[in-house]
């Protein structure tokens, strides 16, 4: 007779996450400064001034070696209404170089992009909305040309709110991008493809189409016909960037040159004209990886300009014998708004790509009086340079970026409505308030640090914004301390 005996040990093992965040912001006017509303989330209201509560958690379960499965939750009470604000919500299946997301759910960031001023598709500036997709967040190497090549991208669909001129839009997004070469020189090129589409037309009580043959259309970019007087191009709001990367090692350092291309139809889409001017993001975004210089280890600077927009001829061809004042037509783009899609490319009133255009929303606290002639965007025809830097003094992390704009409005406010010739164009006395370009410059510094070498679970952060210019001139910050850490579960080892 044998006896066999065995024995279990219980090794802890670090699987959910959480936080919790008590803090306040306070500002010298009615709304806050530019850097403490802007790509953190459209958590606050624009004239938030107060307390807020804010605590995270997120797992991962049903692990093994190649998929897991995710599932996160952010939540915030809030001095505003409403005072309970839930703003991720979300589940994930990971399987290799995919992620399979539904729910709520706010774009990936790195540092880097928390010191720039956002992309011309999504930003970190609106809430998330709901949407089911799938990403691969990571290259993913071609086992062809000795794996030189490699590829990411993501597939959406999504929705938006009710309360808008055409009640619950669908979104539709793609990207894709291609990247030859390795870690010292490589060069990649992609497109970002995003659409409203579908809904409701109030107006008529009418469902915009939404079937399969209407998602194809989207799909391509396919034309649509003039239902109610305005533009005959893409069936939907179209929008969206082509952007080329060239990254090459320096030393230790990674140095990335990009440009961002906008377009909003298929005139704008072309990447590159010798003949007209392009809207475009250029940059270049430095990783030193090593303190070289005051602590600084991130660097980022771009100069955005979308006051082209193809010029200021008229959107469509007109009769024969209408002055178009020698432009051609296609022009005045009037990036992120639509004739029919009148609330544009916002949701729940805030702008989901560029936190540099200023919505009908936010020119209320700017200006005592202005025309939007039924849409959502007052000023998308801008120039901007933005520097941004990051990196670490001692125990104390810092971020610290500056924004210089240059601000025209819209082509409509030029000439008292998109689809005609009037405003400046016959009064020599029309008043605009962007008739002259107004200058604004907006600061940012965020400091954070764990004081306590003992408990390094606790964190403090202080963030001021300042702004300074033709526009506003506002001071506030931002003040929080949060309690983060793991919960162990017990994983059985034979």
């Amino acid at each position: 007779m044998c006896l066999i005996l065995s024995t279990e040990s219980m090794a802890q093992i670090d699987s959910a996450k959480w936080e919790i965040e008590l803090g306040a912001v306070i500002s010298s006017e009615e709304n806050l400064p530019f850097y403490l509303h802007s790509n953190v989330g459209g958590i606050y209201d624009y004239d938030f001034n107060g307390a807020y509560l804010r605590g995270n958690f997120s797992d991962q379960f049903l692990k093994k070696e190649k998929s897991y499965f995710e599932y996160g939750l952010e939540a915030y009470l809030l001095n505003q209404s409403p005072i309970f604000q839930i703003q991720e919500a979300y589940l994930e299946y990971n399987r290799g170089p995919l992620t399979f997301v539904g729910g709520l759910q706010g774009p990936w960031r790195t540092e880097m992009d928390m010191i720039s001023t956002g992309e011309f598709g999504i930003s970190n500036n609106a809430r998330p909305f709901p949407k089911v997709g799938v990403y691969m967040y990571d290259y993913w190497r071609l086992p062809v040309l000795n794996e030189l090549l490699a590829i990411k991208g993501s597939f959406f669909h999504g929705w938006l709110e009710k309360d808008r001129y055409i009640e619950r839009p669908w979104v539709h997004g793609k990207t894709l991008y291609i990247k030859i070469g390795r870690e010292k020189l490589s060069f990649t090129g992609g497109l970002n493809h995003y659409a409203q589409w579908a809904g409701t037309f109030v107006p008529l009580d009418d469902d915009l189409p939404d079937d399969w043959a209407a998602f194809w259309d989207v799909f391509i970019g396919n034309g649509q016909e003039d239902v109610s007087g305005g533009e005959g191009n893409g069936l939907g709001n179209h929008l969206g960037y082509w952007e080329f990367i060239l990254k090459v090692k320096v030393g230790s350092a990674d140095v990335e040159l990009f440009n961002q291309s906008s377009f909003e139809d298929g005139r704008s889409s072309q990447f590159w004209s010798f003949e007209n001017e392009i809207d475009r993001l250029w940059g270049v975004k430095i990783d030193l990886k090593e303190d070289v210089f005051l602590g600084i280890q991130k660097i980022s600077l771009n100069y955005t300009s979308t006051s082209r927009q193809g010029g200021p001829g008229l959107p469509d061809e007109t009769p024969k014998g209408v002055n178009n004042y020698g432009y051609g037509f296609g022009g005045r783009d009037d990036n992120y708004n639509n004739w029919l899609y009148r609330n544009g490319w916002t949701y729940k009133d805030r702008v989901i790509g560029s936190p540099l255009f200023i919505d009908r929303s936010l020119g209320e606290f700017y200006f005592d009086d202005f025309r939007d002639y039924g849409v959502s965007i007052i000023n998308n025809r801008i120039q901007s340079l933005n520097l941004g830097l990051a990196g670490r003094i001692k125990s104390v992390d810092f971020k610290f970026a500056t924004t210089l704009t240059k601000n025209f409005g819209t082509y409509a406010g030029l000439y008292e409505g998109r689809f005609k010739w009037e405003g400046i164009q016959t009064d020599p006395n029309f008043e605009y308030i962007f008739k002259t370009p107004l200058h604004q410059t907006y600061f940012m510094l965020e400091l954070k640090n764990r004081p306590f070498k003992r408990n390094q679970n606790i964190a403090a952060m202080l963030k001021i914004g300042f702004d300074t210019g033709e526009i506003t001139n506002n001071f506030g910050m931002q003040l929080g301390f949060s309690y983060s850490g793991f919960m162990s579960q017990s994983k059985r080892k034979n």
